[in-house]
């Protein structure tokens, strides 16, 4: 088909085929790997924020509810608003 000449309206057109290279199943691990100074602040960041939500218990409470669990969460200390230390 490439090169196949289409005439419409008495103006003629080749039609040009071309290959689109495929996209590699790798291409997202690549693009961490190969950029390191903004994947590492990123990765730094997201690990902290795990971190700290589950220390603080708060990561608990947003997927545990009292009402649909059955659960009391004012058993635990950590999930009723009171800190250690305070």
């Amino acid at each position: 088909m490439h090169n196949y000449p289409f005439t419409i309206n008495g103006s003629t057109t080749k039609l040009k085929t071309g290959y689109a290279q495929m996209m590699q199943a790798h291409v997202f691990r690549d693009w961490i790997v190969n950029h390191p100074k903004i994947m590492l602040p990123i990765v730094i960041f997201l690990l902290g924020s795990l971190t700290y939500a589950v220390r603080t218990c708060d990561f608990i409470s947003l997927f545990m509810d009292a009402e649909t669990t059955g659960i009391d969460l004012r058993s635990y200390p950590c999930l009723d608003g009171a800190r250690e230390g305070s």
